[in-house]
């Protein structure tokens, strides 16, 4: 089915000037499938520091709020802070949180959060069996990230970390206590965080590949079922460890941060998927059909020089990262992706803002919201969408069992456009519901999530300035 809709042209934008829009056409081709999904795609990070309601006491509870967002993989306990936790510590009898590391410089700058000369735990954080009970709670899929690198770094005095061996060993006891004592049965393991970053000193693609290598053996030696999952960031790296891993691993994952990129004249939301899809066919061409990509961290944030204000949590940030997401969405390779993340450690004075999706009482922040309108309005297939200009951003999902058409158009200019529907091949049943989130200006902090009422397949719609716009159809 090709379905058409017209864009007309002049009209009274949000900010009370009358502005001339170019008219855009947008054709959706519900016969051109772009990517199937089983399960929403749709995750998030948690961050085991600030997700137990027990110490933050939220308004709105964490479980409520992961509902509202539609979120279906949980990735715990983190990113980086994966690396020095421990689910628990010998006889590995039950959930009890443990650092890896110790002191101030092997935590990462967690200080905040630890006591007793960066030792032990400040507060009551969420443990493995409170985040299971979420997990089913909200029916999401979990995704364990093992501490497993780092071990090479050459930390201050005063500080402590784990050898390889307790490393590998807390990997197989928590595969042993989750699936088999417990029964959890968690498919999805990856092996470190970012492991190729700077961070990891002294270390090296070869090294990783044999810590992957080595912790898949040791892993599924207790349970054959699992899925290992290394992770990358560029084609060098990948010309190393993916050819030795091959063998041992199940899909693999990338951070997705395109806006890292400093000084690229045009960016491309996709690069770092799209490298790991290139080695995948380059170095390892069998494992094309069989090995997924999972975007294990994304967001729109840059650590570029002047790039602190990719870091606010405003409309105009969320605009990019919606765009990230239904990307990622559209790639065939993709088998799911995870927004970073619920809550950061601390704001840092408003500085790291956009990394929550929630705020402290368990309230979207504009890129909760985002998150939120397309969790809740998602079908089983992406299917092709194009406009005519690229200041409209347009993507769409088909849910072929309830019949269903979604359409998003992200509008991220100061002019309005105005949409006028025109069907070829008439297919469309009804407008079912129609959904906006808006933001005064780019900086706006508070956009407004609600619906529009009153349309119908004739009546035309105005996608305002800085908003983002989902349109439900009910289809034959």
């Amino acid at each position: 089915m090709r379905i058409s809709f017209f864009l007309s042209a002049t009209f009274t934008s949000l900010f009370s000037f009358t502005v001339i829009a170019q008219a855009v056409t947008v054709n959706v081709h519900t016969d051109s499938v772009l990517s199937n999904f089983a399960v929403k795609p749709l995750g998030i990070n948690l961050d085991y520091f600030m997700d137990d309601d027990k110490y933050l006491k939220p308004k709105r509870g964490w479980v409520d709020a992961l509902k509202a967002m539609g979120v279906k993989y949980l990735r715990y306990p983190g990113g980086n802070k994966s690396d020095f936790y421990f689910f628990s510590k010998p006889p590995y009898e039950r959930s009890e949180p443990t650092l890896a590391r110790t002191g101030e410089h092997a935590t990462g700058g967690r200080g905040s959060m630890l006591k007793d000369n960066f030792t032990t735990y400040r507060n009551d954080v969420l443990d493995f069996d409170e985040f299971m009970a979420v997990c089913r709670a909200i029916d999401a899929e979990p995704v364990i990230v093992v501490a497993a690198d780092e071990y090479l770094v050459h930390y201050p005095a005063g500080s402590t970390w784990s050898d390889r061996e307790q490393l590998l060993r807390h990997a197989v006891e928590w595969v042993k206590y989750a699936n088999v004592k417990k029964g959890y049965n968690i498919k999805y393991w990856m092996i470190g965080n970012e492991s190729w970053h700077k961070e990891n000193e002294n270390s090296s693609a070869a090294m990783y590949a044999k810590d992957v290598i080595d912790f898949s053996k040791a892993m599924k030696a207790v349970d054959p079922s699992i899925m290992i999952i290394p992770n990358g960031n560029n084609e060098t790296w990948w010309k190393v460890v993916l050819p030795a891993v091959a063998p041992y691993i199940d899909a693999i994952c990338v951070s997705n941060y395109p806006f890292t990129n400093c000084g690229a004249a045009r960016i491309n939301v996709l690069e770092p998927v799209n490298i790991a899809a290139r080695s995948i066919e380059q170095f390892i061409p069998a494992g094309k059909e069989r090995l997924k990509i999972i975007v294990a961290e994304y967001g729109p944030f840059s650590w570029c020089p002047g790039g602190e204000r990719s870091m606010f949590n405003t409309m105009g940030n969320n605009l990019l990262n919606m765009e990230i997401m239904l990307r990622q969405l559209e790639h065939p390779q993709v088998l799911f992706s995870a927004f970073w993340n619920t809550r950061w450690i601390d704001d840092g004075g408003g500085k790291w803002a956009g990394f929550d999706a929630l705020d402290k009482d368990g309230n979207f922040n504009a890129n909760g919201y985002g998150l939120a309108a397309i969790g809740n309005f998602i079908g089983n297939k992406m299917v092709k969408a194009t406009g005519s200009s690229e200041d409209l951003k347009v993507f769409a999902s088909l849910d072929t069992k309830k019949h269903r058409l979604y359409l998003y158009l992200l509008n991220p200019t100061d002019k309005s456009i105005v949409i006028q529907e025109q069907v070829l091949g008439h297919k469309l049943r009804s407008l079912k519901q129609s959904w906006e989130l808006a933001g005064k200006s780019t900086e706006d902090t508070k956009p407004v999530w609600r619906e529009v009422k009153g349309l119908s397949l004739q009546q035309s719609q105005t996608i305002l300035p800085q908003s983002a716009r989902i349109v439900e159809y009910v289809i034959l």
